[in-house]
């Protein structure tokens, strides 16, 4: 018999702490923002970390609608809109456009559409733009240059004055480093990262957000079939300590699971399929559980694969940094 379980009750945002860390951060500094006349505010962490939910979630908080003068309708303060694969010049621009809702022609050339975005902060009141998915810009393909993204986003800082957030993979802070014009209009990068294992306040931490979604699951009638404190570690390894991969490996089971009963088995064979061999899946789904230099490698493969360093604060770390380095 199937389960009655919906598995997309599982799309949501869990506000665990990190995340809700990285959130007062944000609202801190666009409130710092508006008092520089425009800057930009780098959001930057491995993937599933959260920095998707967390741009929409800052939206929620500070949307307004704004009526410039001379305007009938009312326009939203807050664009949020996710720059494309290999990005060209032209797609920075039309990207921040159509963040607003703005529409632009097939041949309209940079300096138009630039002009025309400049107008329409001015004139209507708009004050931020978020864009996801700013590493594009940083990686093998992108047609545009390190030099020529930070340029395009440091003059509409000085000649619009809005507050530019650029979320993403921390691969983006080399174009922030290697551009002093464009460091020097950004305030500090707010990182939002998975959970260390070896710190016993972010082991509590990531825990409670497991156990949170396990409860959940029990709300809506599904029976845990597999011991939760053990599953949490096990889900530690599979994720490295990063709480959005744990919602898509759960979802992953409920999706396959019978009789909205949620098996060790169902976990193990949506981790088989959602997890990729290199994250050592195998570690953390046989009978006896994980050491703790085991999960301490998944952390640090998490990190290190992004490009971040890591402070190692026990010999299982130290051993894990020296088996990844």
């Amino acid at each position: 018999m199937t389960s009655k379980f919906d598995p997309s009750l599982l799309d949501i945002r869990i506000r665990h702490r990190a995340y809700q860390d990285s959130f007062d951060e944000m609202l801190s500094a666009v409130e710092l923002a508006r008092h520089q006349t425009g800057a930009i505010i780098p959001l930057l962490g491995p993937t599933r970390c959260g920095k998707t939910d967390l741009l929409h979630d800052l939206q929620d908080a500070l949307k307004r609608t704004t009526q410039g003068p001379g305007k009938t309708v009312p326009s939203p303060n807050f664009g949020l809109e996710t720059i494309p694969a290999k990005p060209n010049d032209l797609d920075l621009y039309r990207t921040m456009l159509r963040s607003f809702g703005y529409s632009y022609g097939p041949r309209e050339r940079i300096g138009d559409l630039r002009t025309r975005l400049i107008q329409n902060v001015r004139d209507e009141g708009l004050e931020i733009i978020a864009l996801d998915e700013c590493n594009h810009c940083a990686e093998t393909g992108a047609n545009l240059s390190a030099r020529a993204t930070g340029d395009h986003f440091k003059r509409l800082i000085d000649d619009a004055g809005v507050i530019l957030i650029l979320a993403g993979l921390p691969k983006f802070q080399k174009i922030i480093d290697e551009n002093e014009q464009f460091r020097e209009r950004s305030l500090k990068t707010v990182h939002i990262l998975p959970y260390s294992w070896s710190g016993e306040d972010d082991r509590m931490a990531y825990s409670e957000a497991v156990f949170g979604i396990f409860d959940l699951l029990g709300q809506c009638d599904v029976k845990i079939d597999f011991d939760d404190e053990e599953m949490a570690v096990r889900l530690y390894g599979l994720s490295g300590g990063r709480v959005g991969q744990v919602l898509r490996i759960l979802k992953g089971a409920s999706a396959i699971m019978k009789d909205d009963v949620m098996t060790f088995q169902d976990v193990v064979r949506a981790a088989r399929q959602l997890v990729q061999v290199q994250a050592m899946p195998e570690w953390f789904l046989q009978p006896e559980l994980p050491t703790d230099t085991q999960l301490a490698k998944s952390y640090v493969a998490v990190m290190h694969e992004a490009g971040l360093p890591v402070e190692p604060n026990t010999v299982g770390d130290l051993e894990a940094v020296g088996a990844t380095g």
